[in-house]
């Protein structure tokens, strides 16, 4: 039999098909691999894409749901730990002001001062910002939703200044946090008047955090921790007798304002709970379709690896190949 053979210049074009070809295939099952996913999807679907861009849309809003639900879960949070820390730092001190407006006026200055340090911590509370959003502002999130503690309680010492009975002290307070055109409306709270935008959480659901710091059970409650400020402050002109009638007032309305601030604990933790649902829901649609897309372009990473390493092999034998050829001499084939 006569044997064939074919020219330098085929050879090479030949070595260089079988390299491209080589190349391709590492390529594909190196993709393939490391994503999970057949190279060429259009074979496996033979054209048809509608299932697979019914999935690919499913998870890519199922992903952009969990981002806006995480988002509200951090903003949750953070009233959460907000409000519980205002309650913190005023439920044993209501007590304390009941209890001592029954005792020594020696104490007034220490017991004021305490009054005063929770004012600021609650104000610092409620200036609390999270993701860089002020947290009790409403839509005016990009900035504090409380003036100083110290500007408004230099504001509420004016307000009294001169007084002298315990139910006049109280009204000017009052009306300080309740004045619609100045106060507390005007130059205590900085935020928006409405409440954040609500966020959409899952397809059809929206979810609005609504608690800001000039909600009347907050106001209520910064109200008392100002009177019992102002009972304890020696500039302030009260006998003995008014001061002890301020720090009760000041003790039995911070004592009733707990049961509001635990309500709006409460529906703060009515939407964690809703968020937290919502984002078990998204996480098992996500899961499903992500198993439908497998079955549907999905590969089996142990035989996409198997593949890898023959096409690996496949190269390295072209590689091999084109350099013996390239080491022949025409000594060689004589």
């Amino acid at each position: 039999m006569t044997a064939q053979s074919i020219g330098d210049l085929a050879q090479a074009f030949l070595l260089r098909r079988q390299s491209v070809e080589a190349k391709q295939s590492l390529g594909d099952q190196a993709r393939a691999l490391t994503t999970g996913r057949v190279a060429d999807p259009g074979a496996r679907l033979k054209g048809d894409y509608g299932a697979l861009t019914v999935l690919e849309r499913r998870i890519t809003i199922s992903e952009s749901y969990r981002l806006a639900g995480a988002e509200a879960a951090t903003l949750a949070r953070g009233q959460q730990a907000a409000l519980g820390a205002v309650a913190e730092a005023t439920r044993e001190l209501a007590i304390g002001l009941i209890e001592h407006a029954s005792g020594t006026p020696a104490q007034n200055p220490l017991r004021g001062a305490e009054a005063e340090a929770a004012f600021a911590s609650v104000v610092s509370s409620l200036n609390t910002s999270a993701g860089g959003r002020s947290l009790f502002a409403g839509v005016a999130s990009d900035g504090p939703a409380l003036a100083p503690a110290q500007a408004m309680l230099a504001d509420i010492r004016a307000a009294v200044a001169g007084l002298t009975e315990p139910g006049d002290v109280v009204a000017a307070v009052e009306a300080w946090f309740e004045d619609p055109a100045g106060g507390f409306a005007t130059t205590g709270y900085l935020g928006g008047d409405t409440p954040l935008s609500p966020i959409l959480v899952d397809e059809g659901e929206q979810l609005q955090l609504s608690t800001r710091a000039d909600d009347p059970a907050l106001k209520a409650l910064l109200a008392a921790l100002a009177l019992g400020t102002i009972a304890g402050d020696p500039n302030v002109t009260l006998s003995d007798p008014a001061r002890a009638a301020v720090f009760r007032s000041a003790g039995d309305r911070m004592l009733a304002a707990q049961d509001a601030i635990i309500a709006l604990r409460a529906g703060v933790g009515q939407v964690e709970a809703r968020i937290e649902k919502a984002a078990t829901r998204l996480s098992a649609e996500s899961a499903a379709a992500e198993v439908a897309r497998a079955e549907l372009v999905g590969v089996d990473r142990f035989e996409a690896a198997t593949r890898l390493k023959d096409a690996e092999r496949r190269l390295e034998l072209v590689y091999e190949v084109t350099a013996r050829l390239s080491r022949f001499s025409l000594l060689d084939r004589l």
